[in-house]
Order: C-alpha cells, then sequence, then structure tokens
C-alpha cells in the first residue's frame, strides 16, 4: 500500500456571485478554475467562466469547478452551442438549459477509453480521500494486531468505504440513473475499481482475501454514489 497517498481531489476554491434585481440577474466570479486528471488538480488562472448562451438574447452561463468533461474542455462545446438550431432564443431559462444539454449529448465525440479512464479518475477522486483518511488513523494507532501495515491499511481503507456507504445511503438519487440500480453500477464498473485498487496496492499488496473484501466494499460504495446526488471534484456545476 502506498505510504504517502496523494489524492486526486482536493478543495476547489472558487468566488462566484449573482446579484437579482427586478430587471437582470448579474453574474460575477474570479478568474480560475480547476482541472483533474489521473496525475492530480491543474488550476487554470486563465479560463472563460462565462458564455453567452444564445446570440439573440441576453442569457448567460456561468461555470466553476471542473472546467473539463471526459478530457473535453467545456468552453470548446459551450461557445458553438450560441450559434447553433439550439441556442435560437427560448422562452426560460430552464428551457436554455434543456437545450444545452442535448447539445452536449449529441456532439461530445467520446470513445471507450476516454470513458473508462473518466471512470477511474471519478473513482480514485471519491476514493482517495478515504485512504488518506484510513492512512492518517493507522499512523496514529499504537496497536499492531499482528498484521502487516498493508493489511491493516487495507481493512482500514474498507471500514470507511462502508461508513461512506452509509451516510450517503439515503440521499436522493440522480434522475438519470432512473431504472438502474447502485448493484447493477456496482457490477458494471466493477472491473475498473479493481484495477484501479490492484495498481495503488501493487508495490506493497494486502493478502489476497483482504484485497477481494476491499474490491468488493469499493465497488458498492462507488455504485452507490454515482447513483446518488453526491458530487464528486470530477463534477461541473454552472449557474445561468
Amino acid at each position: 500500500m502506498p505510504a504517502e497517498p496523494q489524492p486526486l481531489g482536493g478543495r476547489k476554491m472558487a468566488a462566484e456571485i449573482a446579484v437579482l434585481n427586478r430587471s437582470a440577474v448579474a453574474l460575477a466570479a474570479d478568474s480560475a478554475t480547476t482541472i483533474l486528471t489521473r496525475r492530480g488538480i491543474k488550476i487554470n488562472n486563465n479560463p472563460d467562466k462565462f458564455f453567452h448562451l444564445s446570440d439573440r438574447a441576453p442569457v448567460g452561463l456561468m461555470m466553476f469547478g471542473n472546467a473539463e468533461f471526459m478530457e473535453q474542455p467545456l468552453e470548446s462545446l459551450i461557445k458553438p452551442f450560441r450559434f447553433g438550431p439550439l441556442g435560437v432564443s427560448k422562452p426560460t431559462v430552464g428551457e436554455y438549459a434543456a437545450a444545452l444539454f442535448e447539445f452536449f449529448e449529441h456532439n461530445m465525440k467520446l470513445d471507450d477509453d476516454i470513458k473508462r479512464k473518466h471512470i477511474e479518475t471519478t473513482f480514485r477522486s471519491v476514493a482517495n480521500p478515504l485512504l488518506v483518511r484510513s492512512t492518517n488513523i493507522l499512523f496514529a494507532s499504537t496497536s499492531t494486531r499482528g498484521q502487516s501495515i498493508a493489511d491493516r491499511l487495507a481493512a482500514l481503507w474498507i471500514g470507511e468505504f462502508d461508513q461512506e456507504f452509509s451516510h450517503i445511503s439515503d440521499m436522493k438519487d440522480f434522475d438519470v440513473f432512473e431504472g438502474i440500480s447502485a448493484e447493477d453500477l456496482s457490477e458494471r464498473y466493477g472491473s475498473i475499481v479493481r484495477q484501479s485498487l490492484e495498481r495503488q496496492t501493487e508495490l506493497n499488496p494486502p493478502q489476497q482475501e483482504i484485497l477481494e473484501r476491499l474490491v468488493t466494499g469499493a465497488a458498492k460504495f462507488f455504485g452507490l454514489h454515482l447513483k446518488k446526488e453526491v458530487f464528486s471534484e470530477q463534477s461541473s456545476n454552472g449557474t445561468a
């Protein structure tokens, strides 16, 4: 197990303000956005955070969080929307949002490798903070219990996955996964979870039995995490 794990996620620092009066909403933001890669966090200090959604109406979008989705800059997707057939005037802001998501769905070019990398990065962004927490508990403990460090750390990590599973179990489900259970998602992405954990533990692996428990617990948690409205460090957010 890694002695000094580096979490993929981190605290996202952003300052954004929306001021409403009787005729309009004024939006303001700082000049930094977060890009998360498999190697860690990158901060872009010169991004566009504001975009016109239509060339015919004063409707804009302010973005915060991750500036990319599945390795594609959101800026490169939002700007073409403005001049496309879906970017014409809409009666409500909600209809602009629906049209934008429809545009994303039909214009994002994603191959299987990009999708797989995105799933693994998302898993690591939620799993690594739990590994850091487990490592801190391990270093603060004086009990060895006759186990190797790798076995003890893996056991603590399993406990963190179980605890987080209980914590989010009562949260609201994402509408997009209606009809798909957390168990379905765990099974679908279990192989990605396994490969990620095996890579993270390959230098000092725990016993096979403990590793299997770790994979099972992590996949169970990850399936539920995807099902629930829990935003990872991979998420992007916007205000229109």
